[in-house]
């Protein structure tokens, strides 16, 4: 069935993604064949990057064009210059494609739609449909995170792995972080397994690490399985386990912040160290008593925000 418009166009900064966004989305999408979606830079808004947020909508809906909106114009207002600006901004970043309908939920949308002489709808101006909206999102994420899709959620929660073999110590510390911080954590196995049981408990952790992101508050500490049971599958075939390979292009269980618990000076901490070395993943190694340990990670990540560079933490 041929749908009324053949080309369509929404602008948001998508900070962050959630239902009501969606809910334009789709209502735009049963009017048009082809829908563009431009995602402004925020950097006063969020520090998630604008990439990261173009690529929600990607993953989302596939279908959808979606343009990232680099060097947007600072001034914000309901000024005729302010306003102008930013469409002389759309119109550039369209690049002479025709627009036949402009879909918003803002009162700009009556000049925009003017502007590119297309037609107008606003959809759930009134948020009557869905009652949410980012600022809510931004100022508690974790109250309102059944108003974003799981693998926008995932990006508001800092992913925190703990390495290391002695495991009844790491397996103490992860808890004790989980209880200070009021947030999950996954202990995805056993001391004891085989080495023909690995691809099944890589596929446990990585299941765990998806289902516990969705109830995380901020954090989710994980006693992190994934490059141990890569490691000791390696030493006997001398290959990565297929299971360990494919869940690495998956960014929502890689994590951010990767602690090395050093409780002893052991081949099996060397070769864990190694592994990181081998694939110039950053690390930070834990040495001392628990409550040492706890204190330094209390420190770091009291410092550290996703999407910003570890290495600019000073402590």
């Amino acid at each position: 069935m041929s749908k009324p418009f053949k080309t369509g166009l929404t602008v948001g900064k998508f900070a962050p993604f959630h239902n009501g966004h969606q809910f334009l989305i789709e209502s735009s999408l049963k009017e048009v064949e082809k829908l563009f979606v431009i995602v402004y830079d925020a950097p006063k808004h969020t520090h998630i990057p604008l990439t990261v947020r173009a690529n929600w909508i990607r993953m989302q809906y596939p279908e959808v064009t979606v343009i990232e909106g680099w060097h947007v114009p600072t001034d914000v207002g309901w000024t005729d210059e302010i306003q102008q600006k930013h469409v002389d901004f759309i119109i550039e970043l369209l690049a002479g494609q025709k627009i036949d309908v402009f879909f918003s939920s803002e009162a700009y949308g009556f000049r925009m739609s003017h502007a590119l002489n297309a037609e107008n709808r606003i959809v759930d101006i009134d948020r009557k449909e869905i009652h949410v909206t980012g600022t809510d999102i931004r100022s508690n994420p974790y109250a309102n995170r059944n108003f974003v899709p799981p693998a926008v959620y995932s990006d508001f929660i800092t992913k925190v792995a703990f390495l290391g073999f002695n495991r009844e110590m790491t397996f103490r510390l992860v808890k004790k972080l989980s209880e200070i911080y009021q947030t999950e954590l996954v202990t995805p196995y056993n001391n004891v397994f085989e080495i023909e049981e690995i691809g099944l408990a890589i596929h446990k952790v990585a299941t765990e690490i998806r289902s516990k992101t969705s109830d995380a508050n901020q954090f989710l500490f994980i006693q992190a399985g994934l490059y141990e049971l890569n490691l000791m599958y390696r030493q006997k075939h001398h290959v990565d386990h297929p299971e360990f390979l494919s869940i690495q292009a998956d960014h929502m269980l890689q994590p951010d912040v990767v602690f090395i618990v050093m409780s002893e000076d052991t081949i099996e901490n060397r070769k864990l160290i190694g592994e990181f070395q081998m694939r110039n993943l950053p690390y930070i190694a834990l040495v001392g008593n628990m409550e040492n340990q706890l204190v330094k990670v209390d420190n770091i990540l009291k410092l550290y925000k996703k999407f910003t560079n570890p290495l600019t933490i000073e402590l």
